[in-house]
């Protein structure tokens, strides 16, 4: 069992909104390592609409999960997700599939550079949005 806490989501450039997203309490089913040494997982659960409807959207929100991470050699790893997210009160999109990759490179044993890769893809007439962005860990 796992919990995903509220993250608040602040607009730095008007208009837009700000607000905090919801809870989302999930399953998780750890599958592997499986062949090649690739960690992999099932999630499923459901964002509770607890959060501002502006940021996380309306009604309660059903996803499924697959959570990915292999480790290379030198403190190399790639890792990854798809999210399937269903939104039954959402008119525009029911259904937002999301992908995300990462490549991540640990520089000691508590400290780390990444690159991310997120895309939402909706259903219907909403625009597919993706992102790239860099940071560390430590």
């Amino acid at each position: 069992m796992l919990v995903d806490l509220p993250a608040y989501v602040a607009n730095v450039r008007a208009p837009g909104n700000s607000g905090f997203t919801d809870v989302a309490p999930a399953i998780k089913w750890q599958i592997g390592p499986v062949p090649g040494k690739v960690d992999l997982a099932a999630v499923v659960g459901v964002a509770l609409p607890t959060g501002a409807a502006e940021i996380a959207g309306l009604g309660a929100q059903p996803y499924v999960q697959f959570p990915w991470s292999w480790e290379l050699h030198d403190g190399w790893g790639v890792s990854g997700m798809f999210t399937e997210f269903f939104r039954p009160s959402d008119p525009a999109s029911k259904r937002v599939t999301e992908t995300t990759f990462v490549v991540e490179k640990k520089l000691t044993h508590t400290f780390s550079l990444f690159t991310e890769y997120v895309g939402d893809y909706p259903d219907g007439a909403v625009r597919a949005s993706s992102g790239i962005r860099a940071g560390f860990i430590g």
